[in-house]
């Protein structure tokens, strides 16, 4: 089974990050790739990073931790959604050899363990033009 879940499940994340942070969505977008992370307990407290303000203010310097408790979320509802999508089909276990997460945001730190923790399923990523036997 195939499903395109990556579009909406990465642009929440974008969005969420470009109103938690107060930051343009294409700064969001950027933010997201270098920085984010699904799993906060794989991000030390020390950690920041500076985030472009709007309205012509200076950046912030904020904790990567406050980003991470964004996307953590995030993540976790994107995998409720597809949790729920395979249990529609009726096939949920027929699932056993687990998921292939695909997109951007499937590249993101700690998305496939966040995945996995919430799936409760093996979880690969996905890269266009591949295939794995």
């Amino acid at each position: 089974m195939a499903h395109r879940g990556a579009s909406i499940g990465g642009n929440h994340l974008t969005n969420d990050i470009a109103i938690g942070l107060r930051t343009p969505a294409s700064e969001a977008e950027k933010i997201k790739i270098k920085y984010g992370c699904a799993l906060a307990s794989l991000v030390k407290h020390e950690e920041t990073l500076d985030v472009p303000s709007v309205g012509g203010r200076p950046p912030r310097l904020l904790s990567r931790q406050i980003l991470c408790e964004i996307v953590e979320p995030g993540s976790r509802n994107c995998s409720a959604w597809c949790s729920s999508g395979l249990k529609k089909t009726g096939f949920e276990d027929m699932f056993a050899s687990g998921v292939v997460i695909t997109g951007g945001t499937a590249l993101m730190e700690g998305m496939q363990d966040a995945a996995e923790r919430y799936l409760g399923l093996p979880i690969r990523r996905g890269v266009p033009g591949t295939s794995e036997d």
